[in-house]
């Protein structure tokens, strides 16, 4: 079985402590005899980092780039970050259908991924076969 792994990546760097949980969890899927399927932005640099996950990785690079904005609010979105979020939900669909799961990191309550939030959200209601677990490791400024 192929299991998601959702994250925002651009990059891994070494002092960002999800780096290290997102290769764990690849190393876990893969030890219990599953595929891990690694999503990231489509600026991931595949052949730089393939080392550090486990063989039977695949990754799917296809989340569009953006420059981030720590938004508080759906309604604070720019037209460019809700085409973003259209983007985004477009650009997984075709990559979902061989999942049985997709665990998704700090998507849901930073303001910076508020784009990606919203097309997993939609993709979340239009795919319902697809189990969604949402890993929260950040809470917005001021949350509790």
């Amino acid at each position: 079985m192929k299991y998601g792994i959702l994250a925002a990546f651009w990059d891994l760097l070494p002092q960002y402590s999800l780096t290290g949980i997102v290769v764990d969890q690849a190393r876990m899927i893969h030890n219990a005899g599953h595929t891990p399927v690694l999503f990231t932005m489509d600026a991931f640099d595949v052949e730089k980092h393939r080392s550090r996950f486990p063989p039977s990785t695949e990754f799917r690079p296809v989340l569009p780039s953006f420059k981030v904005v720590d938004y508080q609010a759906a309604a604070d979105l720019s037209a460019e970050h809700i085409a973003l979020a259209r983007e985004a939900q477009a650009a997984l669909i075709p990559h979902l259908s061989d999942l049985e799961a997709m665990l998704a990191h700090d998507i849901l309550f930073l303001g910076w991924h508020l784009p990606l939030n919203l097309a997993v959200q939609h993709l979340a209601a239009s795919a319902p076969d697809l189990v969604w677990l949402h890993w929260v490791h950040s809470v917005p400024s001021g949350g509790y």
